[in-house]
């Protein structure tokens, strides 16, 4: 049996970003006002981190796809008549991959 994966936000920096988060305030009393100091910068750091690590993902997302399309467009196919331009074009007006 495998082990269960880790996917919380914070397992994913640790991962991805070499970043160790701090979830102590996560638990803390969020509807007392006024927040205190430690869950400011934990809200903010939270939201930024969550940013910095779509953004991380996505380049790392990115690589194998363009890498993918290169090949697709330099590789002649042939599918139910179409050819790679045509399938290309297909995949471009999807907008499943971003048009260069």
């Amino acid at each position: 049996k495998n082990p269960p994966q880790k996917k919380g936000m914070k397992f994913q920096c640790e991962d991805i970003l070499g970043i160790t988060m701090c979830k102590k305030c996560q638990v803390s009393n969020w509807e007392n006002r006024p927040l205190t100091l430690a869950q400011l910068h934990y809200g903010i750091a939270d939201a930024y981190l969550l940013v910095v690590l779509v953004s991380k993902m996505a380049e790392l997302l990115e690589k194998p796809l363009e890498s993918l399309v290169t090949k697709l467009e330099n590789y002649e196919v042939k599918d139910n008549n179409r050819n790679s331009k045509e399938i290309m074009d297909r995949l471009y007006s999807t907008q499943f991959i971003a048009q260069r």
